[in-house]
């Protein structure tokens, strides 16, 4: 049974029926074989309109760290992150001890420096899924909370005779992958540890491996 049945009240036609239809056509070319030709659906009349954005390569801001900075990620807390590996000894862009950088993404702003000594080496610094750790390579493999005010004094995982070279943690189970280049030779190996830093696997990839992805 039908309780109810409304007819809506015309109060004013907004556009002539002649401007509707040359809209309407206007529309349709585009959609029969025009930008928005993916939106056709045979046996309909489709209108549609695809959309325009400005790309510019403009520096609308800039934010001066350390020499030779390398990677950069964004917190649980949207800080950025990044690190700078300091030059090189007779670089003509100077040289100086490496930093890690906590950087004030709403006021682009560098909120804490961590300095490392003269010799160390860090990078690849990455996040876990959570985005609340982060980790980097310096010779050893190195955690540490993005709240923390200061590095931490013991590794993640020790150096151990090896070359690590590549570093990545899984967004989902938190595990740490780490790439070794072993002599930059033969086949590397690859490494996969629990967030508790307890090894799960190891398995030879190809010569030098230094990156990973995530699908």
């Amino acid at each position: 049974n039908v309780v109810s049945q409304t007819q809506p009240t015309v109060r004013r036609q907004v556009f002539s029926q002649a401007t509707t239809e040359r809209v309407t056509a206007m529309l349709s070319q585009a959609v029969n074989g025009g930008g928005a030709k993916n939106a056709y659906v045979a046996g309909y009349r489709v209108a549609g309109k695809t959309g325009t954005a400005e790309k510019t390569d403009q520096v609308v801001g800039e934010l001066v760290v350390g020499i030779q900075p390398t990677s950069l990620v964004m917190d649980c807390n949207n800080k950025l992150w990044t690190v700078t590996d300091g030059g090189y000894e007779g670089s003509p862009y100077g040289h100086e001890a490496p930093s890690l950088y906590r950087i004030d993404a709403e006021t682009f702003t560098i909120e804490k420096q961590f300095k490392f000594e003269f010799g160390d080496a860090p990078s690849e610094v990455q996040l876990n899924g959570t985005k609340d750790k982060l980790y980097w390579i310096n010779e050893d493999i190195w955690e540490m909370d993005v709240n923390a005010d200061r590095v931490p004094v013991r590794p993640f995982l020790p150096y151990d005779n090896t070359i690590y070279y590549g570093l990545t943690v899984c967004p989902r189970t938190g595990d740490v992958y780490i790439a070794d280049a072993i002599d930059y030779v033969q086949q590397g190996m690859v490494y996969r540890y629990s967030s508790s830093g307890e090894l799960i696997d190891e398995f030879y990839v190809g010569v030098i491996p230094g990156a990973f992805c995530w699908k």
